[in-house]
């Protein structure tokens, strides 16, 4: 059912800076300042939303951003998990709606996301589009946990997305906002009803808001508890059977996208890192999305993918014409170009290009593949993709052929290499044997009397002082991904 809104009863309303900006734990998690009139929507876990195909009942929070936030939902009626995306009422995402139902309905509907459902509800916020699709798991989280170091692995994972990006493009769109977390992998085993899973998400962990003034109300406009997110990576990490993975690249949101039949179309969001040089240099008018433009972003994202998520970063402009080894006669006459300050040491020449590239390829690429020659293979390949013409850059279906995929062996992404569960059990009691070790020998910082709160309401989670369960966790976490890592390694025979 729909959420309804209600009025306030206070005689003064908190006002927005008065709110838990001031707790640390909670602004890792959530700004409560997100919650507002024309913000994003409370919801509390359990609720059930009734769409126009289904109905969803709350289960846990994926995630969360400045303009919506995303749910684990489960289908009433049925077994199917789904992510259910709630947008700020003040940015309604009509044009992507508009164009996830247009790409659905065409050839490239494998490798994007799939419209399951879009609805409205009504809060106390404002009037919220929802969008419902696949859960999913961002590529970045796969390739960390689970293929550092397997270089055919990588490999097939970088064609998956071009082949992804290619059959977009095919169908007449241009993506324009392919930034690292906008690739992601579908999840097939939640197409079952795993009790295990389910009881996985079953508890997630809440921080209750509440007033530390006898005088001061909790608005409405704010959900009694912020929800902290779940991982699915960790439950395939700890929890499923060697072999079972994604299979699939999808492609996710498409508010920046373009039908390449439409003579205009300003890009009115491009993630900083992936914005390719015409982006840079030309005037608003022309920053629409194109295939060259998608095709520079993919370098990034192969290379990245190659170099385990280290990601390529020019540092605008300048950053930029060093790894091309060229300043282009076009960039001289542009007011871009000009008005950076260029220090009187700036050079850029073929040979100090090739040293950038020589050095990147020996720092982060070489070790994620599986010879030398393939490494220099790979380098070429990323050259072609962030040539500075766009004219001169590959199409996505050009570079399935390039060399370097060539080389492929047949791997199979399913072919996951989980460690046993001994092993797990053994690292995870490792890690825990830590935490208390640590909160132990800190333990004295706790016992600081905590001054008077500066914000009339604010956010509190469990007992435990956020700065020692911060540090708790991050051992726990290091000490198990570090231990895992090296058992895959073992077996992939690094």
């Amino acid at each position: 059912m729909s959420s309804s809104g209600s009025s306030h009863t206070s005689n003064e309303d908190p006002s927005v800076d008065s709110l838990a900006s001031s707790n640390a734990e909670v602004e890792l998690l959530e700004p409560i300042e997100y919650y507002e009139p024309g913000g994003v929507h409370p919801i509390k876990i359990d609720t059930v939303l009734q769409g126009a195909n289904s109905s969803y009942r709350i289960v846990a929070k994926l995630g969360w951003g400045s303009f919506s936030t995303v749910w684990l939902v489960k289908c009433c009626g049925s077994s199917r998990w789904a992510a259910l995306k709630i947008c700020r009422a003040d940015s309604p995402p009509l044009h992507e709606v508009a164009m996830l139902r247009y790409v659905n309905a065409g050839s490239a509907a494998p490798h994007v996301s799939t419209l399951l459902d879009n609805f409205t509800i009504h809060g106390p916020n404002g009037t919220h589009t929802v969008i419902v699709m696949d859960v999913v798991t961002p590529v970045q989280k796969e390739i960390v946990y689970f293929w550092r170091g397997n270089a055919s692995a990588l490999k097939a994972i970088a064609r998956s997305v071009v082949d992804a990006v290619a059959h977009v493009h095919a169908g007449g769109v241009a993506h324009g906002d392919l930034h690292f977390n906008n690739i992601a992998f579908v999840k097939p085993w939640l197409e079952d009803d795993d009790p295990k899973f389910a009881e996985f998400v079953a508890k997630p962990t809440l921080f209750p808001v509440f007033s530390c003034g006898a005088d001061v109300e909790i608005d409405p406009h704010i959900p009694p508890y912020i929800t902290r997110e779940v991982h699915l990576v960790t439950y395939e990490r700890l929890s499923l059977p060697r072999g079972q993975s994604p299979s699939r690249v999808k492609l996710l949101d498409f508010g920046s996208a373009r039908c390449l039949s439409d003579a205009d179309g300003v890009l009115e969001k491009c993630h900083e890192q992936i914005r390719s040089p015409e982006w840079l240099l030309g005037p608003s008018t022309t920053r629409m999305a194109t295939t060259a433009s998608d095709v520079w972003a993919l370098g990034l994202a192969i290379y990245r993918i190659m170099a385990c998520d280290m990601p390529l970063n020019f540092g605008g402009l300048m950053g930029i014409a060093r790894y091309s080894g060229v300043v282009p006669t076009s960039w001289l006459a542009s007011d871009a170009w000009n008005d950076l300050f260029k220090p009187d040491s700036f050079e850029v020449s073929a040979a100090q290009a090739d040293e950038l590239w020589a050095k990147a390829s020996s720092d982060y690429l070489r070790e994620n593949c599986a010879s030398d020659d393939e490494a220099f293979a790979l380098v070429r390949l990323l050259r072609r993709c962030l040539s500075l013409d766009p004219a001169d850059r590959p199409s996505a279906a050009d570079i399935l052929m390039d060399p370097w995929f060539a080389s492929e062996e047949q791997y199979t992404i399913n072919a996951l290499v989980v460690p046993s569960t001994d092993l797990r059990y053994a690292t995870r009691a490792f890690a825990l044997a830590g935490y208390p070790i640590i909160t132990m020998l800190l333990g004295f910082l706790g016992d600081e009397e905590e001054s008077a709160p500066a914000n009339p309401v604010r956010a509190y989670g469990p007992g435990m002082p956020f700065r020692l369960s911060f540090i708790g966790m991050a051992w726990q976490q290091a000490t198990t991904e570090y231990l895992s890592g090296g058992y895959r390694r073992l077996r992939s025979g690094m």
